[in-house]
């Protein structure tokens, strides 16, 4: 089911200073006037040419971007064991070979979208609401670059 905005904005979830007001609240520390964030904004991870295992840590970054080299096996470490979590994996190359993701994650679709070969990337996002026993996952971006 989807919503418009109109529906949104007489629901109160969307509308003049909702977008703001969260935008707004952001500290540093990472937390916000009403209570901590995980996912509106944070850090960078470049970690390079990868292969074999690849530790993608929220704790560290909220967008964590790879290079594959070789067959990868993706985990995710420090997510938060209760609230929710959204990250972003940018991925150089996966097409050139098997990534292999954690169990816990459920493809939008069924199943892990084609990733972009040679020097293209694509941009996966993930969430979590329960520490990361489940985790959602579908495309962002298929072929940015190359």
């Amino acid at each position: 089911m989807r919503f418009g905005v109109a529906t949104l904005f007489k629901a109160g979830l969307m509308g003049p200073g909702h977008v703001p007001r969260v935008a707004g609240a952001m500290q540093a520390a990472g937390t916000s006037t009403e209570g901590p964030y995980r996912g509106l904004a944070g850090a960078f991870s470049d970690q390079g040419s990868k292969s074999g295992a690849v530790a993608v840590s929220f704790a560290a970054a909220v967008h964590t971007r790879f290079k594959a080299a070789a067959a990868c096996t993706v985990s995710f470490t420090g997510l938060p064991a209760t609230g929710s979590a959204m990250w972003l994996v940018e991925i150089e190359g996966g097409g050139d070979h098997t990534i292999t993701w954690p169990a816990a994650v459920t493809w939008d679709g069924g199943a892990p979208p084609p990733l972009a070969a040679g020097t293209a990337s694509t941009w996966l996002v993930f969430a979590t609401r329960d520490g990361g026993t489940t985790i959602a996952a579908g495309p962002m971006f298929l072929s940015v670059g190359g």
